[in-house]
């Protein structure tokens, strides 16, 4: 209580500098309800241990927040003010995938429909992380867990989408990704009573059509699977049958094209099914 009550004078201190790129700050009994629940949580990881669980999760909960070197340092000398030490320090993080869950540090969730490993190298050229991102991705792995907001803020190619795309596929989840410019209106964002299209709903079962690919994929890869790597093989040729009828479709031909297109995805669909039975 004592160290957020310090970072909030210091942030509202007249005339200083601390916390002022980024501002305005706020650091109040959230932070507190925050620290508990994700500290109570890592102590799990570290055999009891509330103190190195308190450590751990400072800084993804308060320096990872800060914008600047120096703000960093002055929220490490707070920390030491009110504990009377500083940080114990850290080793990167580890990232593995054990038990369906990702795990970057303390922080785990549970991963998605299909494994990282299935994913190709031309889905995110970013999968990889330089040694300095790690406690990045391990602060945004906590928010995902949690359910928090996460604000990746940096210059520009400073990494910040590879990270969001490599915490995404790590997890075996969608990633969603829209671009915002000035004239982005909040409709588009918050949704309105629009027209419903029909593309839309394609596009949704394109892409839970394609997850469900790379899923079963990934499990006639394993050794001793029950799925028949020819049924994987066949799925995937009538997929490929419906992309190329939708490329057809979309250089203008005809109604004929068009339901050749909707018979492939049908199909692909229906090869679905077998593989999921």
């Amino acid at each position: 209580v004592h160290f957020i009550g310090s970072l909030a004078d210091a942030s509202k201190e007249v005339g200083g500098t601390f916390a002022r790129a980024g501002a305005p700050w706020e650091f109040n009994l959230r932070d507190l309800l925050r620290w508990c629940d994700i500290a109570g949580k890592a102590a799990r990881v570290h055999d009891g241990d509330f103190d190195r669980a308190v450590d751990a999760t400072f800084e993804t909960l308060f320096s990872q927040r800060l914008r600047t070197g120096a703000d960093r340092a002055k929220c490490v000398e707070l920390f030491a003010g009110s504990f009377g030490r500083s940080p114990r320090a850290r080793p990167p993080p580890a990232v593995s995938l054990r038990d369906g869950n990702l795990h970057v540090g303390d922080a785990s969730f549970p991963c998605g429909s299909f494994d990282a490993k299935s994913v190709g190298a031309g889905d995110h050229d970013s999968m990889g992380l330089l040694r300095g991102q790690l406690p990045a991705l391990e602060a945004a792995a906590h928010c995902c867990a949690e359910g928090w907001m996460t604000i990746v803020a940096g210059p520009a190619a400073s990494g910040k989408t590879s990270l969001v795309q490599t915490l995404a596929t790590l997890a075996g989840r969608p990633l969603r990704q829209v671009a915002l410019t000035a004239a982005t209106d909040t409709s588009e964002l918050l949704g309105s009573f629009e027209q419903k299209e029909p593309s839309r709903d394609r596009a949704a079962l394109e892409e839970d059509a394609m997850s469900a690919l790379r899923g079963a994929t990934a499990v006639a890869l394993r050794l001793q699977s029950s799925v028949p790597a020819v049924t994987v093989e066949t799925a995937w040729c009538t997929w490929s049958a419906y992309r190329a009828a939708c490329e057809a479709a979309a250089e203008g031909v005809g109604a004929e094209e068009a339901d050749a297109a909707k018979r492939a995805l049908l199909a692909a669909i229906d090869a679905l099914g077998v593989l999921q039975s």
